[in-house]
């Protein structure tokens, strides 16, 4: 049994994988993570971070040890503070696949682009954001107050609320509207070293060029030679074996008249500027 096997089984808890992490971290040059550039999977909801991965889980060179970085950590709510932001990133190892829910700061973009990582940023139709939000809220544990704020109201009053955001002063951070939420995040979409993907595109016929964009980006930025013609076989399969399929456009089973209308006061504007009628 290798040495540092023993020690995590002495530690008691921590798992093989995130010792793997640490030693492949530790003894990492540059040229490493010029050859294996980091992959981050960030995404605005969840939903998108998992469909990513399923994605880049086909990529060479990869792997994923659990990592996940969000800026806000659901239990208890806390806002992860700018210098753990950063501490995280420069903890991520060459070739790692990471999950993340990361607002943009310049701070963060930087010391990404100093890592060389290669940054993916998914993002939807902000109807069907809100309707994949409440579901992710509503499976919170029962504790979490925005969980207790949401199951306790009617079906139409809970979108009603994810939309209009919400002053309960027992939530212990700002539950803002829908266009506020996503304004924390909207920074990424037009930045160059970031590639951007609308999550429909994933779903439909867009789906080929979509992914051919994504192998693109990565070889240009890894040592590594890439068949693009295998890995896109490859990025497609892993999609299409995917246990959750891609599903848009469920807002319409759920917005009314009203909430179309509440919708559009508030981030009507916004949502036809990224591309959304």
């Amino acid at each position: 049994m290798p040495s540092w096997r023993k020690w995590t089984d002495i530690a008691g808890g921590i798992s093989v994988q995130v010792a793997q992490r640490y030693w492949d971290r530790k003894g990492a040059t540059n040229s490493d993570y010029g050859t294996y550039p980091p992959l981050l999977a960030n995404a605005f909801p969840n939903s998108g971070a998992r469909v990513l991965q399923c994605i880049l889980g086909a990529f060479p060179g990869t792997r994923y040890y659990g990592t996940c970085i969000t800026s806000i950590r659901p239990t208890p709510p806390r806002r992860l503070s700018d210098k753990n932001h950063i501490s995280l990133i420069k903890k991520i190892a060459p070739g790692e696949i990471v999950r993340a829910h990361m607002e943009y700061k310049k701070d963060r973009h930087s010391a990404l682009i100093e890592m060389g990582a290669c940054h993916f940023f998914i993002y939807r139709d902000l109807r069907d954001l809100i309707v994949c939000e409440l579901e992710e809220l509503l499976n919170f544990p029962r504790t979490h107050r925005l969980h207790s704020l949401l199951s306790a109201l009617p079906p139409e009053d809970r979108v009603r609320t994810c939309i209009q955001g919400a002053d309960d002063p027992f939530v212990r951070l700002p539950f803002h509207s829908i266009d506020k939420r996503f304004a924390a995040y909207n920074g990424w979409i037009d930045k160059p070293e970031v590639c951007a993907i609308k999550y429909e595109e994933l779903a439909g016929a867009q789906q080929a060029t979509t992914i051919s964009r994504m192998i693109n980006y990565f070889a240009s930025r890894t040592d590594v030679p890439v068949d693009k013609a295998q890995l896109q076989e490859n990025a497609q399969a892993a999609l299409r074996n995917a246990a959750s399929p891609i599903e848009c456009g469920s807002w319409q089973d759920v917005f009314t008249p009203t909430l179309q209308r509440i919708f559009e006061d508030h981030a009507g504007a916004l949502n036809q500027s990224l591309g959304y009628d």
